[in-house]
């Protein structure tokens, strides 16, 4: 809550243990994925990197599959049956967070109504509510199950915990709304490192805003233009233009292209402060005005340019951590595997010999992309 509340020097999600292996959470979304691959909405490129942190052993299933939807064929999608899918669990969640919201709030009307009794006695009967009983009663079954069954799903303890306490908080009330539902939702390294992009990407929209406010206020405490008009327009847009180029440099380079990106974050900016200037004085805003638009622009730029860096900074860290968690756990699979071959005496050689090619076959694929043809 700390990390919520602002208060991010001390925590944030990168600074707690990791709890979820990355592999496991991408389990889930690969019936997704791939339906997405054959519809042609998601190319190798975006497979081969959302794969990347699965074992050797899963990336190797889902490019079979891959190869064989490439092919022309249609098969099933449900490679590991029970995993859940975070994104598509947090929607439901929601959704049903925002319908329980919004029959409350009908019934409260009901009651407030001066003819309580007659539409009390209507409730339920051919309206909305109707329609929408049954549909709640089995998404709030199918996320209970989620949250309490003994089967594993690929959730952890304390994620299951947490679902099962915000659907706890939306039967008495307590949440009713899509936007009342746990920024912080999941306990895995793609869900908490996307809550840190977004609060960074929150710092950098409020920093934006407040530089545009503050142009306004000070061009037009010197040279007022009415509202609805031409110069209110030219003033607005200049005004808008300067405050997406500072957000551009909040939201820092990138991991990619970092100098192409720093280049042309620092045209725009430079582009759009100019053009400012320009509308400014021909719409006769005063030059000791201007020098102080001026000034609140380059302070608001410093601090763009280290929210930037902070971002930058919180994206590597992410990019390490996972990278440092799939490592870890392929080098330990390996270990064991060499382990029990070095111990296997009661195997056969055949057997032997297929499992060493199957593994060899994983490895390879390791890196290569997603899926060249069938």
């Amino acid at each position: 809550m700390d990390y919520l509340g602002e208060h991010t020097e001390e925590d944030g999600p990168a600074r707690h243990s990791a709890l979820v292996d990355p592999g496991e959470e991408a389990r889930g979304r690969i019936p997704s994925l791939l339906a997405e691959f054959a519809a042609r909405r998601i190319d190798p490129a975006r497979m081969t990197g959302e794969i990347s942190v699965m074992t050797p052993e899963d990336q190797h299933t889902v490019r079979e599959i891959g190869r064989v939807i490439v092919a022309g064929h249609n098969p099933d999608l449900r490679v590991w049956p029970g995993y859940a899918n975070r994104d598509e669990i947090l929607d439901e969640l929601k959704t049903y967070a925002s319908i329980t919201g919004r029959q409350e709030w009908t019934a409260r009307e009901l009651l407030g109504s001066p003819n309580r009794e007659e539409s009390m006695a209507r409730i339920g009967v051919h309206d909305e509510i109707a329609a929408d009983l049954p549909r709640l009663a089995a998404t709030r079954a199918k996320l209970q199950a989620i949250a309490t069954g003994t089967e594993p799903n690929g959730l952890a303890p304390i994620e299951r915990v947490h679902l099962a306490a915000v659907l706890a908080d939306i039967d008495t009330g307590r949440v009713l709304h899509r936007k009342d539902v746990p920024e912080l939702m999941w306990a895995d390294e793609r869900s908490r490192s996307a809550v840190d992009s977004d609060w960074q990407i929150h710092c950098g929209v409020r920093l934006a805003s407040r530089t545009e406010n503050r142009i306004w206020e000070l061009a037009q405490a010197s040279s007022p233009v009415e509202r609805k008009t031409d110069q209110e327009y030219d003033r607005g847009a200049a005004a808008q233009n300067v405050a997406l180029a500072l957000y551009n440099v909040a939201s820092g380079f990138g991991l990619d292209n970092r100098e192409q990106t720093r280049r042309d974050h620092r045209d725009y900016y430079r582009k759009t402060v100019n053009e400012l200037d320009k509308v400014l004085s021909r719409q006769g805003v005063a030059p000791t005005v201007k020098e102080a638009i001026h000034a609140e622009i380059h302070e608001a730029a410093r601090q763009a340019g280290s929210i930037g860096r902070e971002a930058d900074d919180r994206d590597r860290q992410w990019v390490a951590r996972t990278y440092t968690m799939v490592t870890a756990r392929d080098d330990a699979q390996a270990q064991r595997r060499a382990a029990e071959a070095s111990c296997g005496t009661g195997r056969s050689r055949s057997m032997r010999t297929n499992h060493a090619a199957r593994q060899h076959q994983c490895l390879v694929d390791i890196g290569a992309p997603f899926v060249a043809g069938p």
